[in-house]
């Protein structure tokens, strides 16, 4: 088992070392983006719907309860904490996409300052090194940028969903407009 685990995780260390300490940041980055990716899905498969129902029995059970305008101060109370619930997440989400594309640009800013730093000691005026050197430094931008750009996909695509899960909650909860 454990030399399993080392032997898919040696490609991650290679691509460490070839890239930079820059990278574990991104990869943490990325992995928390994920996690919280696959939590909105979980929750608008799942969840939304199971607080929908919720929501509209308590509605039911409320009505003949309470006057009309307290009913409706109820409903509003209840689509915003239901928009609270629905968007939670997404806005982190959308941040852990922007950091990992300044994580990435961090990187190769680090790895083009060493490049310049041979240059400048050593008066390195081979191709051969410069290019080697110079494509070590970029790796971290492009790691950032894959990131970033399949977690902005999802962002999208759950920002979308959220808003559409609470118009539809909203029009179930006080009707067609």
């Amino acid at each position: 088992m454990m030399e399993t685990l080392l032997f898919l995780l040696r490609p991650l260390e290679e691509l460490v070392i070839l890239g930079g300490p820059v990278l574990v940041p991104i990869m943490l980055a990325t992995l928390l983006m994920w996690i919280l990716i696959m939590d909105r899905f979980r929750y608008l498969a799942f969840d939304c719907g199971e607080l929908t129902r919720s929501y509209l029995a308590r509605s039911a059970q409320s009505q003949p309860l309470v006057a009309q305008p307290v009913h409706d101060l109820l409903k509003r109370k209840w689509i915003s904490e239901f928009r609270l619930s629905a968007g939670r997440s997404v806005g982190l989400i959308k941040s852990l996409v922007n950091v990992n594309i300044l994580l990435g640009l961090l990187g190769t800013v680090i790895g083009m300052i060493g490049v310049f730093d041979v240059l400048a000691g050593s008066g390195v005026s081979d191709a051969k090194v410069l290019t080697t050197d110079i494509s070590k430094a970029i790796i971290p931008t492009l790691a950032g940028m894959v990131s970033s750009l399949s977690g902005f996909c999802f962002a999208i695509y759950i920002k979308k969903k959220t808003d559409n899960a609470v118009e539809k909650f909203t029009a179930a909860l006080l009707g067609p407009a």
